[in-house]
C-alpha cells in the first residue's frame, strides 16, 4: 500500500511538471522556456521538501539615483520557504516582479515607460520574537540574484543590450506573523548598474507585502 501510494505522488508530480512546461511552451519565447521551467521546478521542490510555505503578493516603489529620485511604481508575488529552529530561520524565496522605471540618462526622462519583467530567487536570514500567542515579529536580511526575463516595447531603444539582465541585490526587512498571514516591509538595492550606459543607476526599491502561510 505504501509502495503505490509513492508511485500516485510520483506520477502526479510528473503530470504536473509536463503540463506546466505544455503551458510555459505556449505562452512564451523560446529563450524563456528553460528559465521558466527550471524556476518552476525549484518551486514544486520547495513544497515538497517544507512544511510552511508562504504565498506573497506586493507592491513596490522602485527608483533609480540621478540628479532627482524619480519613483516608481509595481507589483510582485512569490512563494517562500522558512526553515529553522525557534528563534532563527532562513528562508529561499523565488518572485515574479514587474515594474518601470523613470529615469535612463540623467537629465533624461522617459515618457513611455517601459515595463521590465524580473524573475528573482532570494535567500534570507533571520531572528523572530514571540511577542504574543498568535502574534510573531521577524527581521531578516539577504540577497537576490535577479533575471531580467522581458522588456516591454518602447520607443527609446531601452532593450537587452542596454541593461544588465542579469545582477544581484541585497535587502533587509521587518515582518509579522498573526495566525495564517504575514505583512512584510522590505528595502532592497542592487549591487550594480542596472543601465550599461549609466554608471549610477542601482535600482533601490521599497516593497510591502501580505501573504498567506499553509
Amino acid at each position: 500500500m505504501e509502495k503505490h501510494s509513492i508511485i500516485t505522488v510520483n506520477n502526479k508530480y510528473f503530470f504536473n511538471t509536463f503540463a506546466t512546461f505544455q503551458i510555459i511552451k505556449k505562452l512564451t519565447p523560446m529563450k524563456n522556456r528553460i528559465i521558466y521551467t527550471l524556476f518552476f521546478i525549484f518551486v514544486i521542490n520547495l513544497l515538497h521538501s517544507q512544511d510552511i510555505v508562504n504565498l506573497r503578493v506586493g507592491l513596490l516603489s522602485t527608483s533609480i539615483q540621478t540628479s532627482e529620485i524619480q519613483s516608481r511604481y509595481g507589483y510582485n508575488a512569490g512563494i517562500s520557504a522558512r526553515i529553522g529552529i525557534p528563534g532563527f530561520f532562513m528562508e529561499p524565496s523565488l518572485y515574479y516582479e514587474n515594474f518601470t522605471i523613470s529615469s535612463y540618462k540623467e537629465k533624461e526622462f522617459i515618457s513611455d515607460h517601459p515595463s521590465f519583467h524580473i524573475v528573482k530567487i532570494n535567500t534570507n536570514a533571520g531572528v523572530e520574537y514571540k511577542l504574543l500567542k498568535k502574534f510573531n515579529l521577524r527581521l531578516y536580511l539577504g540577497g537576490n540574484l535577479s533575471y531580467v526575463a522581458e522588456i516591454d516595447k518602447n520607443n527609446h531603444d531601452i532593450d537587452f543590450n542596454a541593461i544588465d539582465y542579469g545582477f544581484a541585490s541585497y535587502n533587509f526587512g521587518i515582518g509579522t506573523t498573526v495566525y495564517f498571514m504575514t505583512l512584510d516591509f522590505k528595502y532592497e538595492k542592487s549591487l550594480s548598474p542596472f543601465f550599461k550606459s549609466f554608471d549610477n543607476s542601482q535600482i533601490t526599491s521599497y516593497n510591502i507585502s501580505l501573504g498567506f502561510m499553509f
